[in-house]
């Protein structure tokens, strides 16, 4: 039986192209004959479509009977005979068994090459598909966290490792004093001001995100970690934190974590260093600027917000990191303050209130690239690294003492895909014409990118001709005959990013300076990413989250667009007019040429009668005269 299922599969492919071979031979004879495509199709015993009809006799036309062969070879069935009646038996006894398995079975066994596919419409025609075996379910074990708790038992965690590092007995001790007179709460027991804290510590742990979330808060969480036995309501705590802002709380915050955060990831080593604090630690760090918008309906301080490419009014953070990717420092600050205008008051200031690390590397982006700004910190003993801005060179001729490059980063095939330079840059600086800044310089060279080779400043500012590479003949396009040729392809080179440094050293590691700066993208740009939005960093607390439209800028839009109205109503009236204008003209214009042909007509016969009149009288008179 299972033979003959298997023989069934087997197509007679000699005869059947035979067949195919005749049917072509006879259309192309009946159209020879006389006969139309279409009747001829009609005629064919082998289905064909009418464009197929058409190549056909194309074919036959350029090849002759060659057109006729059959150019489409298919492979015969692999699964048939004993390989079939063993693959049907080995189904039925192994159940369970997938195709893959089958694969590698039958080439072992047969020495026989079969797709998994193949296999699956085999077993799908004979029904034998794969039963898959019954698995039995195991126990969880471990805890389980719902969906959508994952960043509440983050902060647990956050929260329980400061506990432990003794953030919280910082934070307490960082409480503005009580205000005078007093007033609650801020002025309660130290109990109070205590839990006080711990609930808004411990809002990202219950799911919420700023105390007026409280007001529809009716869990018993917050109260069982804040030790009692409802939690604050959102009256009591929003009064709370008015008070500690008031207080100027927030700069006092903002120290004690700079101080903690530093002494956590850098600690003091040795006895020796605590007791003579002059001995600072030297840190790499990373400093960058982040704006997020605000919307509200007070005006404020407008800024580019990188994320959205918009002018936006914002607040704008600036953080620093060590080189681990650790937050050290932040602050807050205006949305339209620029980075080189705040990061040295903001670097001083945190060196004063940690005291026990000097910032003496620091990576900045491009953002920071500034000559004053690069100068002021170098004077300060600083190292600072970032890039150049585009306009402040050209190609390789813009850097002097460019030495060999080296591989950078290869890709998984192992090709060099950037190459990486020393080199050097001399900066002119405004303030100092007589004293330029000198950078070393990490010049990489990206081979995957290129960009169009940069002209002469000198020579940019006379334009080319557009046929100025066409000889006299490719240059005259009025004559006949006359064909366009395609412009020369720009030159294109390998894309320059040039990493500097104000390090002053004979010799730089080209290598080393543009990993460390390549390393930025970890150690600070992904990390904002990662805690703004669980820490709740990147929400704007106390604002209505709908856009506010600029006064000036809605008295002005309303202004024009009044005036448009008008000017559009002013433009449909005037071409009324103006339509109107053009009938009239046309009606004038038609009567005057009609009345100028009678007047014309009425001259001419006026004309005729008065030569006709004063005809033989004038004769005579012309005579008499002429006689006299």
């Amino acid at each position: 039986m299972r033979e003959a299922m298997a023989m069934s599969l087997v197509v007679a492919l000699p005869d059947q192209r035979q067949a195919r071979r005749s049917a072509r031979q006879e259309l192309v004879r009946q159209v020879e004959l006389g006969a139309t495509a279409s009747e001829a199709r009609r005629r064919c015993p082998v289905p064909m479509h009418r464009t197929t009809v058409y190549r056909l006799l194309k074919r036959v036309g350029q090849e002759g009977e060659q057109a006729f062969s059959e150019r489409r070879h298919g492979h015969p069935v692999k699964l048939r005979g004993e390989v079939l009646t063993w693959l049907l038996d080995y189904c039925q006894s192994h159940a369970s068994v997938s195709s893959s398995e089958l694969q590698h079975l039958i080439a072992e066994r047969f020495n026989l090459s079969v797709s998994v596919s193949q296999l699956n419409r085999v077993r799908a025609a004979h029904g034998v598909r794969r039963v898959p075996p019954l698995r039995e379910k195991q126990a969880k074990a471990g805890l389980t966290i719902a969906r959508g708790y994952h960043e509440q038992a983050g902060s647990l965690l956050l929260l329980a490792a400061a506990a432990e590092t003794g953030l919280l007995t910082q934070l307490e001790q960082a409480l503005p004093p009580a205000p005078d007179p007093h007033c609650l709460p801020l002025a309660g027991s130290p109990a109070v001001r205590q839990r006080l804290m711990l609930t808004l510590l411990f809002l990202g742990a219950v799911g919420l995100q700023r105390t007026w979330d409280l007001r529809g808060y009716t869990a018993d969480g917050l109260a069982l970690l804040t030790g009692r036995t409802h939690a604050y309501g959102y009256r009591y705590t929003e009064a709370f934190l008015s008070q500690v802002a008031c207080a100027d709380g927030a700069e006092r915050f903002t120290n004690t974590l700079g101080s903690w955060a530093t002494h956590l990831w850098h600690p003091v080593e040795t006895a020796a260093e605590a007791e003579h604090p002059h001995h600072l630690q030297a840190l790499t760090c990373y400093l960058d600027g982040h704006r997020k918008p605000v919307y509200s309906d007070v005006l404020l301080p407008r800024g580019l917000v990188g994320r959205l490419g918009v002018v936006l009014g914002c607040r704008a953070l600036l953080l620093l990191h060590d080189a681990q990717g650790h937050p050290l420092f932040v602050t807050t600050h205006r949305g339209d303050q620029h980075l080189t205008t705040s990061a040295p008051t903001f670097l001083e200031r945190y060196e004063q209130q940690v005291q026990t690390s000097h910032v003496a590397r620091m990576i900045v982006d491009r953002e920071g690239m500034a000559t004053e700004f690069l100068a002021r910190l170098h004077a300060e003993g600083r190292i600072v690294v970032t890039i150049l801005q585009t306009n402040q060179y050209r190609d390789l001729s813009s850097f002097s003492k460019v030495g060999s490059f080296e591989p950078l980063s290869t890709d998984t095939h192992g090709k060099v895909i950037r190459e990486v330079a020393p080199a050097r840059i001399t900066l002119p600086r405004e303030e100092h014409p007589d004293e330029p800044l000198c950078l070393q310089v990490a010049l990489i060279r990206d081979l995957r990118r290129r960009v169009e080779a940069q002209s002469n400043p000198e020579e940019a500012g006379y334009p080319r001709r557009w046929d100025r590479d066409l000889s006299l003949e490719e240059q005259a396009w009025w004559r006949d005959g006359w064909q366009a040729t395609a412009a020369p392809a720009k030159e294109k080179v390998a894309k320059l990013i040039p990493i500097v440094t104000t390090e002053t050293m004979p010799t730089i590691d080209a290598v080393e300076l543009a990993q460390t700066y390549i390393h930025r993208w970890s150690a600070q740009e992904n990390v904002i990413k990662d805690y703004l939005r669980p820490l709740g960093l990147d929400t704007n607390h106390g604002f209505a989250k709908t856009a506010v439209e600029n006064s000036e800028v809605t008295k002005r839009r309303t202004h024009l667009e009044q005036r448009l109205a008008r000017l559009k109503q002013w433009a449909q009236s005037a071409s009324k007019r103006g339509d109107a204008a053009s009938r009239r003209r046309e009606r004038l214009r038609t009567a005057y040429k009609t009345r100028s042909k009678e007047l014309y007509q009425e001259l001419w016969k006026y004309q005729q009668g008065v030569t006709i009149f004063w005809a033989p009288s004038a004769q005579e008179e012309c005579n008499r005269l002429g006689a006299w």
